[in-house]
């Protein structure tokens, strides 16, 4: 008997405690229009998305912790549509958000495409996959995931979303086009040229002195802290200079993440 109890002791802690499953399906008439999820590291979760038509889009995506010189102080995403798959490194803490969406891109003119984006905010993707030439309407999905998550949906009837899903006319679409870069050009012209004027100042024209500072400003911060103990002036100079390299690390983090934001703008 005893041997019984550890065998089911072993089973239990085997199997994950937080798994969760998540099946929906839409009222009659109505179609998934939105559907966001968030979760925490360490996630990894699997998606089925039921059309009207019969078939089934799949994807995944997953948010662990990454190592950086040894030391986990950052976030990698993995966001899978239907074979696509990106990844993005985020130094920063937070949970992370996935949202999908029917939508468009000025790069091309038809609207039948299901994006599927991965950020830290949830108003903003830093990185996307799309599934092209969709026309049928969702009815239902299914989330698996190894801890628990929550979700959001929004709904339409399927008339609606069956309509927003066909290909726009040419002169709606160009119209469309015209007053999205009308509205955000001058926000985005000038959030660029910034980021680069900033670029060039440290990295390029400042390097030396940027360099300098870095070794510089820690060795002093010790040299206070160790009041002449070898020993303790060492420890505490490493410790402190690599303070200064994790916050170098967010530094690019937050370029990158500025990146994938100007990405979001040019999306729908």
């Amino acid at each position: 008997m005893k041997y019984l109890i550890f065998a089911l002791c072993i089973m239990m802690l085997a199997i994950p405690a937080s798994a969760q499953t998540i099946s929906y399906s839409c009222p009659q008439g109505m179609a998934v229009y939105t559907l966001n999820m968030v979760g925490n590291s360490p996630t990894t979760a699997t998606f089925e998305l039921y059309r009207q038509d019969g078939t089934i889009t799949s994807g995944s995506w997953s948010y662990q912790p990454y190592s950086v010189l040894g030391y986990s102080i950052a976030n990698i995403v993995t966001i899978t549509l239907e074979g696509d798959s990106k990844n993005l490194v985020f130094v920063t803490p937070g949970q992370i958000h996935i949202s999908m969406q029917p939508g468009r891109n000025l790069t091309e003119i038809a609207e039948t495409r299901w994006i599927m984006g991965a950020g830290q905010s949830g108003s903003v993707n830093n990185i996307a996959v799309e599934q092209d030439g969709i026309s049928s309407p969702i009815i239902g999905f299914k989330i698996v995931s190894d801890n628990d998550i929550t979700y959001t949906e929004t709904e339409d009837t399927i008339d609606t979303i069956t309509k927003n899903l066909q290909s726009d006319s040419m002169l709606s679409t160009l119209a469309k086009i015209k007053e999205f870069i009308e509205s955000t050009f001058w926000i985005a012209y000038d959030f660029v040229t910034s980021l680069l004027y900033w670029l060039k100042y440290f990295f390029v024209d400042n390097l030396t002195m940027i360099v300098a500072l870095f070794l510089a400003v820690p060795m002093a911060f010790a040299a206070k802290n160790s009041r002449g103990n070898p020993e303790k002036f060492f420890r505490q100079y490493f410790r402190t200079l690599r303070g200064f390299f994790e916050f170098i690390l967010m530094l690019w983090g937050k370029l990158i993440e500025s990146i994938g934001t100007i990405r979001g703008w040019f999306r729908i």
